[in-house]
């Protein structure tokens, strides 16, 4: 095994807060998206079932408020 001895001394960029206190995976990516081999499209799929009704119209949920497009 090898290690790294570089430290991590800072973090910046804008950060998107998401309520609760335990993030399951399947919030994040739902499972059924992940039939891919590769990560290409993954990013749309984020959160989407708390993010976007049945219909596909939005609900209220952070990555869909306008404040925090391009966070990094």
């Amino acid at each position: 095994m090898t290690t790294n001895s570089a430290s991590i001394t800072a973090v910046k960029g804008t950060a998107i807060p998401v309520p609760g206190n335990d993030i399951d995976t399947d919030r994040i990516i739902p499972a059924r998206y992940l039939r891919s081999v590769t990560f290409e499209g993954l990013g749309a799929e984020v959160f989407k079932d708390e993010r976007f009704n049945d219909d596909g119209s939005m609900k209220e949920h952070p990555f869909n408020d306008d404040k925090y497009t391009g966070a990094t």
